[in-house]
């Protein structure tokens, strides 16, 4: 059994919905205008200009190179203090991070009495400039923006709306206690294209898979509950995650057992990516 560790964005399914699966090769289109060789420098690790914004190539051997623990992707640095990696295989944008926050003493100050900043509005549409300069319409089309408070910061995350009905976790831009902008992480290549959702794989088909696949490796069957949701699941891209329980009763019902098993199912092509026992 594939014991690793699962780290999955989900996003609850109540009704039988069709998904798709991760498209090969799309990934988020930098707005790169009047430079549109920005992948051949990326590449290259040579400075670039992108969107007007001069970015400076970070060796591995530097100190904010390493302080920040990137490994496969390219850093670089602009002079307002901006930290940008890009992947580096297809030199896409994954990650911003604002290095030159204000400091502030926090001395006295109790955790309570910090809040998150609250002008939702002014952060939303923040987040959508951000958006707009760093991807192009086509990609920013799909996209839908939702604020959520944490207990100081605020996080506007990033979604693709498929059909109304199932949603994949794209990215996130995040604000500090003042409102300040500190950073971005995305995930633009778990977006689905118009191929993939042609090719979408049901709920029933995913559980159907799941219990074959349990059947035949593990001789188990019987479950009395299947629970379903649908996200970006890691490693290994979009999938349905399928979760079969079993229940048990000790010392007359008073001690109650659940055993099972969450499996991961490629949305695309049915394979399974994933299996984690539960008991």
């Amino acid at each position: 059994m594939n014991k690793k560790a699962l780290v999955i964005a989900i996003v609850s399914v109540a009704a039988t919905v069709a998904v798709v699966g991760a498209s090969v090769g799309l990934t988020m289109k930098l707005q790169a205008r009047p430079d549109s060789d920005y992948r051949e420098r990326i590449a290259a690790n040579k400075d670039v200009e992108i969107n007007g914004e001069k970015m400076y190539y970070l060796a591995p051997d530097s100190s904010e190179y390493q302080d920040e623990n990137y490994y496969r992707e390219a850093i670089y640095k602009d002079d307002k203090g901006f930290l940008y990696s890009f992947d580096a295989d297809t030199q896409e944008l994954c990650h911003i991070k604002n290095t030159d926050l204000p400091d502030k003493d926090y001395t006295g100050v109790m955790a309570e009495d910090m809040k998150p900043y609250n002008d939702t509005e002014t952060l939303l549409a923040d987040a959508e400039k951000l958006i707009d300069k760093w991807c192009d319409k086509d990609t920013k089309s799909k996209l839908e923006f939702k604020a959520v408070w944490q207990q100081w910061d605020t996080s506007i995350d990033i979604y693709q709306n498929i059909n109304d009905e199932v949603r994949f976790w794209i990215g996130s831009v995040t604000y500090n206690e003042d409102g300040i902008f500190t950073a971005a992480n995305f995930r633009f290549d778990s977006m689905l294209d118009s191929n993939d959702i042609a090719n979408m794989l049901s709920e029933e088909e995913a559980v159907k898979a799941v219990k074959v696949y349990l059947e035949e490796n593990y001789e188990e069957t019987g479950w009395e509950e299947i629970r379903t949701a649908v996200g970006v699941c890691g490693e290994f891209g979009n999938c349905w995650a399928v979760t079969c329980l079993r229940y048990d009763s000790f010392n007359n019902g008073e001690v109650h057992m659940v055993f099972g098993y969450l499996v991961a199912v490629d949305i695309l092509t049915g394979e399974i990516k994933f299996v984690d026992q539960m008991k």
